[in-house]
């Protein structure tokens, strides 16, 4: 949220009793666990909270103590309506810090209990001067939970760059900020500062049960969730009925809440809810709980980043303890199960748009570490036979890893994996300007040095003072994010004024009434009625709908432009694509695009279904886009490159990039 002009109005509450509670341990300093309740920190400083009235918002906060078990802890409620508020509708609760006393110790990490909805975590420094604290977003949780931020995770999401400097903390911030008009809650216990983090992980684990995989939920608790998923997907899906008749997908729930007659676990009731989802072909997945993915992550992790090429399992990256093992050598098993048939349980799991095919393979190269435990079973150790760069079969028996075991190995091990979430590079004596984009995500794009509104003028600037003739467009693997980010490249790379989309279609105007998460929804954006039983937004359908052309920027590139795509460029690479279809002097190499070409399912809202707590994403909005002069359209199918190909095996050995090469074999060949 871009709070630049947030005149900061904080009210003190004025409470009667100190917090007397001790730091626990050498390794953790206490700021409030709340036992004795009122609202003074462990530094006796008054608990605050500032909303967007101050801003001509109208939302509310209220906080109280509440006790759960044998233990008291703070509640937190409020109600955002933006009202008049120039940015998105926030609320904030503050505890202050004296900087002395984080001075004073090797601080690492903020850790916290909570439950309740998706907040953003906020540590305010005194040297920042306009309101883009360091930041982390947290999501919704039914259950209690321990967040551990590492203070090197906090990222400023835009505004004026600060060196983040631990000791010049001025308060510990939680803030809920929406452009919907929402209530909601979160609870808040054990506030605490944190020196040793793997030593806190490590006592954590001693004092939390472990989730239990082996835990079953009655039929009917399994078959009670299938009937709230077919409810969630009925109030709120936009587009149900595109690829599946209302009948057979009836037939189709009634049939598996029929073959459910013993208890199941968690991955077996996984694997009965994931084929309904799969038939209706939105693209969107189902997921593990939380809790279960989270236990895997202490020890359990498949030890290696892997590469699917002609059907076969090829290692990546290379994170045990075993560094025999090399990248590019074959995965003939593991655990008896031979790669190919892994690699095709694996597939039939994929969620895909339409009649597309190419997410599947990068579905089970990112997904690998948890599809493998839920179809084939938990296991603290692999044995995996390899076929190494000499064609000789080896057999090894190697160790599971932690979540953040892999972390620190990919971070000392492989440097290249630093991805930078957008590149420019140029070469001018080729007159090629190379622009790398791999995510159109706020959270990555505002939190790596500098806003991207800003890269993309200082990078367009820079191309039109060097008489830059051919663009690259990296869009691989780009997963996701905002279409207004794309948006805003478009008005760069269009030769035209452009329509970047012809509509946006909701099945409902209000909060779903299964989600206990911030709601998905943007109510305060106010809605227009759009035919029998649909809704768009009305500021979408005033600035961005086809009523008129969106300008392109004078600074625009008006070279020829080619288009890297591929199974992992999501809905923002799609939006983008869509309107440059329509364009000269533009050519597409990569994959199909996974998101049909017309139109698709966005915005995933994640339904945790009551009891196994397995997370269904349901989409709520559905995109709608202009049909190129003379296109042929097919349903159920992607944008198609112009020349398709793929990452080859030999490539990928020697760390080359042969679609990289060929397209700019490409440009050679179109400069002679």
């Amino acid at each position: 949220m871009n709070n630049k002009m947030i005149k900061t109005a904080v009210f003190v509450l004025f409470l009667i009793n100190t917090i007397t509670a001790n730091g626990q341990g050498n390794n953790t300093l206490l700021v409030d666990d709340f036992e004795v309740f009122g609202f003074k920190n462990k530094f006796n400083l008054y608990w605050q909270y500032y909303t967007d009235v101050v801003n001509k918002g109208k939302s509310e906060i209220k906080f109280y103590d509440e006790t759960e078990g044998n233990n008291k802890v703070m509640r937190v409620d409020y109600k955002l309506n933006k009202a008049d508020c120039p940015f998105k509708a926030y609320v904030v609760i503050s505890s202050p810090v004296k900087p002395e006393t984080v001075d004073s110790a090797n601080f690492k990490a903020i850790a916290y209990d909570f439950k309740g909805d998706e907040h953003t975590f906020m540590y305010r420094l005194t040297t920042v001067k306009d309101y883009a604290f360091h930041e982390k977003t947290i999501n919704f949780s039914d259950d209690w939970q321990t967040v551990i931020i590492p203070f090197s995770e906090l990222k400023q999401p835009w505004g004026n760059p600060v060196p983040f400097n631990k000791n010049l903390v001025e308060t510990l911030q939680w803030q809920v900020v929406s452009y919907s008009n929402d209530t909601g809650y979160f609870h808040l216990d054990n506030v605490r500062l944190v020196k040793d983090i793997d030593k806190f992980k490590a006592d954590l684990k001693r004092t939390n049960p472990p989730y239990n995989f082996d835990t079953t939920f009655s039929a009917e608790a399994v078959k009670k969730d299938i009937i709230s998923f077919k409810n969630g997907l009925e109030e709120v899906h936009p587009n149900l009925y595109r690829y599946i008749s209302k009948q057979s997908l009836d037939s189709l729930f009634n049939t598996t809440i029929q073959s459910i007659n013993t208890p199941l676990t968690a991955a077996q009731a996984l694997l009965k809810i994931k084929p309904l989802k799969i038939a209706i072909k939105d693209g969107f997945e189902v997921a593990m709980p939380s809790k279960f993915v989270s236990e895997l992550e202490l020890n359990k992790l498949f030890p290696f980043d892997i590469k699917i090429f002609n059907g076969k399992l090829y290692v990546f990256r290379n994170y045990s303890s075993d560094l025999s093992i090399k990248k590019g050598d074959e995965i003939v098993s593991i655990n008896n199960q031979s790669s190919s048939e892994i690699i095709k349980n694996m597939i039939a799991q994929c969620s895909n748009t339409g009649y597309i095919t190419s997410k599947s393979k990068y579905y089970v190269e990112w997904g690998f570490n948890t599809l493998f435990p839920t179809l084939y079973g938990i296991s603290e150790s692999f044995q995996l036979e390899f076929k190494n760069s000499k064609g000789v079969i080896l057999t090894q028996k190697i160790k599971g890893q932690s979540a953040d075991s892999i972390a620190y190995y990919k971070k000392n091990r492989f440097k290249e994996y630093d991805i930078e979430p957008y590149k420019l590079s140029i070469d001018k004596k080729k007159s090629v300007a190379t622009l790398k984009i791999s995510s159109f995500r706020d959270e990555d794009l505002y939190t790596y040095k500098y806003n991207f509104y800003l890269f993309l003028q200082a990078s367009f600037t820079e191309i039109s003072k060097k008489k830059i003739e051919n663009l690259i467009l990296d869009l691989r693997n780009a997963k996701g994010g905002d279409g207004f980010n794309a948006l805003e490249l478009m008005k760069y790379v269009s030769v035209k004024d452009f329509y970047f989309l012809d509509s946006l279609r909701l099945k409902i105007n209000k909060k779903p009434s299964f989600f206990k998460g911030r709601n998905p929804i943007h109510i305060g954006s106010g809605f227009v009625k759009r035919g029998t039983g649909y809704y768009g937004y009305e500021s979408m359908i005033k600035n961005y709908e086809n009523k008129s052309p969106i300008s392109h920027y004078k600074s625009n590139f008006t070279g020829k432009i080619f288009v890297l795509i591929n199974g992992e460029s999501y809905s923002p690479s799609n939006m983008l694509s869509s309107v440059l279809k329509a364009q000269p002097k533009v050519v597409f190499i990569g994959d199909e695009l996974i998101s049909e070409r017309l139109e698709h399912c966005g915005y995933g809202a994640p339904y945790i279904l009551p009891n196994t707590k397995i997370i269904a994403y349901i989409p709520v909005q559905n995109y709608y886009y202009s049909k190129s002069a003379h296109e042929k359209y097919q349903k159920g199918r992607g944008l198609m490159p112009d020349y398709e190909m793929q990452e080859d095996l030999e490539s990928f050995i020697k760390g080359k990039d042969n679609i990289m090469e060929f397209t700019l074999d490409l440009i050679k060949k179109s400069v002679h």
